[in-house]
């Protein structure tokens, strides 16, 4: 019994000191953990019996063991049941691309007649090269990211671990509880001689994404194929909400290709003369202090509730999301201000639509920098005012970082210090009663049903239960909680105490919030034209003056960094296939420009391209049978790619620089 006590004492002090020093967050959660229980403010649930020459817990309320007195059998069991199968234990992180010769033939005119219309010209001479060179997956080549949902006592993460040898690990647990108890049975610091180590303990949801995206980052080109094991004992609900962070990536769902558009787009709208908010934007408030705001987004809710806004539109200032014009215009409901984020031709759907293009001729415009020329020749230029959205190029501008549109006009209201915000249609999930996403005008419209695959990455499908506004429970998608995520997380440091914001529909929840049903909120009515004035006059205020003057030497340092990721590429040379995590990683280094995610355009493309692609290259260099021809043709693949982003983002600058010359 000596030699037990050594080893658990050991053990739990080598724990204390590992955790103290590399994951001080945790270290605190058992600290105070101890503290409560010192204190009498927590009576411990369980207690750790070492019993048939093995530990297990017994539960002291009902005497029951969490390992029926056997846990090495448990553990035998559990190391066993972990395998390479792609059809069991898997998170698949990438997109499976699939297509005919003749789709293929497509996108390769496309890419030579349209650069960078579309990813898929770009992708997939790698992906398809890839696929056609590698047999048919049945399973993994190696374990390189591995997730442990449910710690328990900690020792079939050992046994684990000395089968798959992963390099990368996630380890979650709800109960803390049991989880300190593990902490005298399970040696986590030299499991961290090994491995990097990710901790999830007792957080809550917003928590547990934080260290989840800490380790979808981390040498992220593993992700292809992460396995976990899931002890029976543990909730399944970490699991699924890890599933929503690998789905809500961001190169997932905004394309490299969409990225370097949307990078170039705003130079030219600064070379036209557009005019630009300041960063500060924020209202006079004694104008306003008593002027109730409708921020109308394209949720289900707002065509739920379209004779309530009918009997009550010229009760409130109306800003919408331009998604909803058509449905607006078709119940006679003129905005008084527009929102328009979306840098795709596909937007233009939202202002052609409409029978009639005077319907918005008096409306103010807040329009992202990226927006196309079609749309901003739609409108009345002296309305319109932009806000810059991933770039950084005009100083001292307004930046949006929102994911959607609805979520920025929240967003903006917030700043201009509006008292008094009402949203309907900020749905953020599907209709409780019918599954459908969006009003029925909208042009990304559709009908969902509960479906969920760990397998398989489907951005804008999957289904999850979050907290309802109106209702206990409503179902999001990845692509509507990404949203979500922002507003509660971010946007409550916006909101000042004295502003009210009212959520009216049926939708999630929005922190900070007051949910209440239209048919029941009381305003008063005011002088609207007066006050439509008023805010033209504050627009007027915030907007930067001669945005159209560029500084040069913004742009040269800019084209600086093109040479010299450049430069850099060069002097990788694919002789040989020694070590892949170098040769990946050091491509990584070289175009991440120094990590300067905050003001460089360039890092974000390239980040967002290698972020898409280095996973399936990574999981093809991985098998023991690639030839050198075989990397060779690929690393120049890789490479042609990269110069062609490199080209056309140096070429726009140049041509800026060239129209807007002293």
């Amino acid at each position: 019994m000596e030699n037990i006590n050594t080893f658990i004492i050991k053990n739990f002090n080598e724990n204390i000191r590992y955790f103290q020093e590399k994951h001080p967050d945790i270290f605190k959660k058992i600290s105070a953990f101890d503290d409560a229980v010192a204190s009498g403010h927590y009576v411990e649930k369980y207690k750790l019996v070492h019993e048939n020459d093995g530990f297990d817990v017994v539960e002291n309320s009902t005497n029951k063991y969490l390992y029926s007195k056997n846990i090495n059998k448990h553990t035998d069991i559990s190391s066993k049941s972990v395998n390479k199968n792609l059809d069991n234990n898997l998170f698949q992180g990438f997109v499976d691309l699939s297509f005919t010769q003749e789709e293929l033939s497509e996108f390769h005119k496309l890419r030579k007649s349209t650069p960078f219309k579309s990813y898929l010209s770009y992708v997939t001479p790698i992906t398809q090269f890839i696929k056609k060179e590698s047999k048919q997956r049945k399973e993994i080549t190696s374990y390189k990211k591995f997730i442990f949902f449910g710690v328990g006592l900690g020792q079939h993460i050992s046994s684990i671990h000395s089968k798959i040898n992963a390099k990368i690990y996630l380890i979650v647990e709800d109960d803390l509880e049991l989880f300190r108890l593990s902490l005298f049975c399970t040696n986590y610091s030299l499991l961290a001689n090994d491995a990097t180590l990710f901790f999830s303990l007792f957080d809550n949801s917003n928590e547990f994404h934080k260290v989840a995206h800490r380790f979808i980052e981390k040498k992220y080109f593993y992700n292809n194929y992460i396995k976990y094991f899931q002890l029976l004992s543990h909730s399944e609900e970490k699991s699924d909400e890890f599933y929503l962070t690998l789905t809500n990536q961001p190169h997932l769902r905004y394309f490299f290709n969409d990225t370097l558009k949307t990078s170039i787009k705003p130079l030219e709208n600064i070379v036209n003369g557009y005019k630009f908010l300041k960063k500060d934007i924020k209202f006079n408030t004694s104008d306003f202090k008593k002027t109730p705001f409708l921020l109308l987004a394209s949720g289900p809710s707002l065509q739920y509730n379209i004779e309530w806004l009918k009997e009550n539109k010229n009760n409130f200032i109306i800003v919408c999301a331009s998604s909803s014009l058509l449905f607006l215009e078709k119940n006679s409901i003129k905005p008084d201000i527009i929102l328009h984020s979306d840098p795709f031709e596909i937007g233009i759907k939202s202002f052609n639509c409409l029978n009639e293009i005077g319907f918005i001729k008096d409306s103010l415009c807040l329009f992202s920098a990226s927006t196309s020329q079609n749309i901003l020749d739609i409108c009345v230029t002296k309305n319109i005012y932009m806000y810059e959205m991933g770039t950084n190029y005009v100083q001292n501008s307004f930046k949006a970082y929102s994911p959607c549109v609805g979520s920025i006009g929240y967003q903006i209201l917030l700043l201009l210090d509006i008292k008094e915000i009402y949203l309907l249609g900020l749905d953020l999930a599907i209709d409780p009663i019918n599954g459908m996403n969006h009003i029925d005008t909208h042009h990304d419209t559709k009908q969902l049903t509960a479906q969920k695959n760990k397998a398989t990455l489907d951005y804008k499908e999957s289904l999850f239960p979050v907290k309802g506004n109106l209702r206990k429970e409503v179902y999001t998608t990845p692509h509507f909680f990404n949203s979500l995520y922002t507003i509660n997380n971010y946007f409550t440091n916006l909101k000042d105490s004295n502003q009210l914001v009212y959520n009216l529909g049926d939708g999630a929840k929005i922190k900070d919030t007051i949910s209440i049903y239209p048919q029941n909120i009381k305003v008063k009515s005011f002088n609207k034209s007066d006050v439509i004035n008023k805010i033209f006059n504050q627009f007027s205020l915030y907007a930067i003056k001669d945005s159209i003057l560029i500084d040069k030497n913004i742009l040269n340092n800019k084209l600086q960094e093109v040479k010299s990721v450049k430069k850099q590429l060069k002097s990788i040379e694919p002789a040989e296939i020694v070590n892949i995590d170098k040769y990946l990683q050091d491509i990584i280094n070289i175009c991440s420009l120094g990590n300067q995610e905050q003001n460089s355009e360039l890092f974000k493309i390239l980040d967002n391209f290698l972020h898409y692609i280095s996973g399936y290259i990574y999981s093809y260099l991985d098998h023991k049978d690639t030839k050198i021809s075989e990397f060779t043709f690929l690393h120049k693949l890789f490479m042609e790619t990269i110069e062609e982003i490199l080209d056309y983002y140096s070429k726009s600058l140049n041509k800026v620089l060239t129209q807007n010359k002293d």
